[in-house]
């Protein structure tokens, strides 16, 4: 849950290092594709391309890369943590 709704996701690994990213916001879909890096406790994602450029008629600029730090739960949990905008959620592998 946050202020503006319930946010849903799925991120895919891909073990040759792509990722993709979807997000559903209410009305609105994004979704993005690029690689990423896992360092020590960190995990750096370089963004190549992302859906939607425009929504509702402004443009939709997105970061050129970002990265989340991460502790694992087990094998199939991890905590992610964005220490910019200060969010923490739980992720999931899913079989």
């Amino acid at each position: 849950m946050t202020e503006y709704g319930t946010v849903y996701s799925q991120m895919i690994l891909q073990r040759n290092g792509t990722y993709s990213y979807q997000v559903r916001l209410g009305d609105l879909l994004t979704y993005e594709v690029g690689m990423f890096q896992v360092l020590d406790g960190f995990i750096h994602f370089s963004l190549q391309d992302y859906e939607p450029k425009v929504y509702k008629g402004r443009q939709m600029d997105r970061p050129q890369s970002w990265g989340v730090y991460y502790t694992v739960v087990d094998e199939n949990t991890m905590i992610w943590e964005d220490r910019i905008i200060g969010t923490r959620w739980t992720v999931y592998r899913q079989r």
